[in-house]
């Protein structure tokens, strides 16, 4: 077995298990073989003609194919269309799907839905207003793909994608968020460092002296201070660690600093830069022991 085996064929089932996309699905082959698959396949839909990247495994329950990566296209064969259409579009079920390929084909069929939708109206039970619906579903669902090819042109994995998606719910919304700052996905996407947001950063066309770049460098190199012991770092030393990890100048570092300073992103006082949190429990602890102080005196 190997991690880089390719399934390709049209999704004839899937069935959800668990809350983060898990689950179990049919894929007929390009062979007309149907194969058990298991894994998220983010962004498609049964009917969709899908490419999946994964490993085969033999399991208790017969052999399976693993996926690690799915990618979707619209489907070009009568029965994909049909299971595709009946399932992604409103108001149309099978019989009707059946209907409008056999009437425009499956190319002309496309074209129809995104340049003139109102010529599906020859199809018996298609009004104007159903042909503007179908329009709007299928473009809704293209957008959806186009997103996922996005995000993994960005560098991001399925594993990845699918944490996004427990942050923001909604593919398009993902694209959007991350396309304005990437370095968002330190803040709330687990597993999230500033390595990896810095590539998906400087896929999505970052500059490298970006203001969001040098913020995001700070923000991580104070955490890596705190993980080592230390409660804060001394401003010339934050300035020089960004210089030398981002290979930009002081001219750039200093008025950044300064600017997350002043959002409270990062507290300084004196030379001394804390990280909010730490600024807060150390202001509490003083308090503390100053409350502890007065009431020994007092005793």
């Amino acid at each position: 077995m190997t991690d880089n085996e390719t399934l390709r064929g049209e999704l004839e089932s899937f069935r959800t298990h668990t809350p983060d996309g898990w689950g179990v699905g049919t894929v007929r082959g390009a062979d007309g073989q149907y194969h058990k698959v298991t894994g998220k396949l983010l962004g498609v839909r049964v009917g969709d003609a899908v490419e999946l990247a994964g490993r085969w495994m033999d399991t208790k329950f017969g052999r399976q194919f693993k996926v690690v990566q799915c990618t979707a296209t619209v489907p070009q064969t009568t029965a994909g269309v049909v299971a595709w259409m009946a399932s992604a579009l409103p108001d149309v079920g099978e019989k009707r799907a059946l209907a409008m390929v056999s009437r425009f084909g499956v190319a002309g069929l496309w074209e129809a839905i995104e340049t003139r939708p109102h010529a599906l109206c020859v199809i018996d039970g298609i009004t104007p207003e159903r042909a503007d619906a179908i329009a709007v579903a299928y473009e809704e669902q293209r957008a959806d793909r186009d997103a996922m090819i996005t995000l993994r042109g960005w560098g991001l994995t399925d594993k990845q994608i699918a944490r996004c998606l427990e942050r923001w719910e909604d593919v398009a919304e993902t694209v959007e968020e991350v396309s304005k700052n990437p370095y968002v996905l330190m803040e709330h996407v687990a597993g999230f460092g500033f390595t990896r947001a810095d590539d998906v950063a400087l896929r999505a066309g970052i500059p490298t002296d970006s203001p969001l770049r040098i913020a995001a460098a700070l923000y991580h190199l104070v955490g890596e201070e705190v993980m080592r012991g230390h409660c804060f770092v001394v401003q010339g030393k934050l300035r020089a660690m960004t210089e030398k990890l981002l290979g930009v100048p002081e001219t750039l570092v200093r008025p950044v600093m300064h600017r997350e300073y002043v959002r409270g992103r990062l507290v300084v006082r004196g030379q001394r830069v804390y990280p909010p949190r730490l600024d807060e429990d150390e202001d509490d602890s003083a308090a503390k022991i100053e409350t502890l102080l007065a009431l020994q005196g007092a005793a």
